[in-house]
C-alpha cells in the first residue's frame, strides 16, 4: 500500500551446506532506503542513516531514475548462514511520508571455490536482456585463476567501457548508447595472462519521446464561410469534399437575422441554411478528442468530411431542407456555446485539408431570428501512438 514510511519483507530459504560457501553476494534494489537482516542479524543497509531504525525512520535521500532500478551490491561472509532453514528480512523506508513510489527486490548469491576452474564469465546482465534509457546497466563478472586475478575489464565489442580491480568484479555502465551491444569480460591474472568470457548480447532502447499536452484551435469563431440561404433542398451531396460551393455566398460568422448578434445577415423565412468551411490539420495523429463549440438558433447538424458527426436540438432520423428543429431556442440558448466532445479516432479527421459542413434549421418557417457560429479545437498529446 502507498503512503507508509516503512514496508517489511521476509523470505525463508534453505542452505544444505553453508560451510561449502566462501562468500555471499547480496544484490539489492531499494526505493528509497533499506536495512537487510540475515537470521536476525543486520548485514547491510543502503541509503539509511546509522543508528537505531524504527518504523518512522526516513531514508537519507529520495531515489530518482536510474537508481530506482539499479542493484546495489555488497559482499558478505557466510558466517551468518545456518545449515537448513534461513530467513532474510528487509525493511524498506521511504524518504518522505508522501513519497510517490516504492520499489524492492533482492538476490543473494552463494559463492564457492569448490571445483575451482580458471576462467571468467559474465554473471550479469543476462544474455538477451533488454533495457530502456535512461539506465545504468550493472555488469558483474566471476573470474578465477590459480595465482589470483588482478583485474577484470569490460568490453562493448572492441571498446573498453570499464574495469574492476577488486572483488566483486563489478562495473556500473551508465546510459550506454541505444542499440545492440556485444559484451565480454577480460580477466588478467597475476601472471599477466588474459582470459576472455563468452559474449553476452543486450539491447538498449532509446528513451521514450517526451510528451506534452496539445490544445490546437483548428477552426476559430467568427471565421469566413461559404453559405447558401436560397431555401433550396441540397439533399446530401453538399456535405461531400467533392461538392463545388463556388456559386455560394461568402460571409463571416456570426450568421443570422432578427437582431440575433449576426455579423453576416442571412435570408429569413427559410427553414434550412447551409454552411461549408475548409480547414487544415498538420498532424491528426496527436489528437484524441475534437471539441465542437457551437452557437445555433434553433438546431444544427454538423458533418466532417462528408460524415455526420453530431446534431444539436434536432430530431433523429433523416434530415432534409424542410426538417424543423426540435424546439425553439430561448433567449439564453440563442447565444449559448454548446460544447460537444467527439473522439478524434474514427471521426474522419484527415491529414491536410478537412471540410466541416453545417446545416442550420429553424423550428418554424416563420422563425423571428436565426444564429450560427462554430469553433473547433483538437486536444491530445505528443505521445507517440502505434
Amino acid at each position: 500500500n502507498n503512503k507508509h514510511i516503512t514496508t517489511y519483507f521476509r523470505h525463508a530459504f534453505t542452505v544444505a551446506n553453508p560451510a561449502a560457501l566462501t562468500s555471499l553476494r547480496l544484490r539489492l534494489i531499494r526505493d528509497d532506503g533499506a536495512v537487510v537482516y540475515l537470521n536476525g542479524t543486520e548485514v547491510f543497509r543502503s541509503n539509511m542513516a546509522t543508528g537505531l531504525v524504527s518504523a518512522n525512520s526516513l531514508a537519507v535521500d529520495p531515489v530518482n531514475p536510474p537508481d530506482e532500478t539499479t542493484f546495489f551490491e555488497t559482499t558478505l561472509g557466510p558466517a551468518s548462514l545456518l545449515s537448513g532453514s534461513n530467513v532474510l528480512a528487509v525493511e524498506v523506508h521511504q524518504a518522505a511520508i508522501n513519497s510517490s513510489d516504492l520499489g524492492f527486490d533482492l538476490a543473494l548469491l552463494g559463492l564457492t571455490t569448490t571445483n575451482f576452474v580458471e576462467g571468467v564469465y559474465l554473471a550479469s546482465p543476462g544474455n538477451g536482456a533488454d533495457f530502456e534509457l535512461p539506465i545504468t546497466v550493472s555488469l558483474a563478472a566471476v573470474a578465477g585463476a590459480a595465482g589470483g586475478v588482478s583485474k577484470v575489464e569490460f568490453f562493448d565489442g572492441a571498446n573498453k567501457i570499464g574495469e574492476a580491480t577488486t572483488l566483486p568484479f563489478n562495473f556500473a555502465w551508465s546510459n550506454p548508447p541505444a542499440g545492440l551491444h556485444l559484451l565480454t569480460a577480460v580477466a588478467t591474472d597475476n601472471a599477466a595472462h588474459l582470459m576472455t568470457s563468452a559474449p553476452v548480447t543486450i539491447t538498449v532502447a532509446p528513451a521514450p519521446l517526451p510528451t506534452a499536452s496539445v490544445a490546437t484551435l483548428l477552426l476559430g469563431a467568427r471565421s469566413s464561410w461559404k453559405y447558401l440561404d436560397d431555401g433550396s433542398n441540397q439533399g446530401s451531396n453538399w456535405t461531400s469534399r467533392a461538392f463545388s460551393d463556388a456559386a455560394w455566398k461568402t460571409g463571416t460568422a456570426r450568421f443570422g437575422y432578427g437582431l440575433d448578434g449576426e455579423f453576416t445577415k442571412i435570408s429569413n423565412n427559410i427553414v434550412t441554411h447551409y454552411f461549408r468551411k475548409w480547414f487544415t490539420v498538420t498532424d491528426p495523429a496527436i489528437f484524441t478528442e475534437l471539441l465542437f463549440r457551437l452557437q445555433r438558433d434553433d438546431g444544427a447538424v454538423i458533418h466532417l468530411n462528408g460524415q455526420e458527426i453530431y446534431r444539436s436540438n434536432m430530431p433523429t432520423g433523416a434530415v432534409n431542407s424542410a426538417t424543423l428543429a426540435a424546439t425553439t431556442a430561448n433567449s439564453l440558448d440563442e447565444n449559448y456555446v454548446f460544447e460537444t466532445p467527439i473522439p478524434a479516432p474514427g471521426s474522419g479527421l484527415l491529414l491536410g485539408s478537412n471540410l466541416v459542413a453545417v446545416e442550420l434549421h429553424q423550428s418554424s418557417a416563420t422563425s423571428s431570428d436565426a444564429g450560427f457560429d462554430l469553433e473547433l479545437w483538437g486536444f491530445g498529446s505528443t505521445e507517440p501512438r502505434v
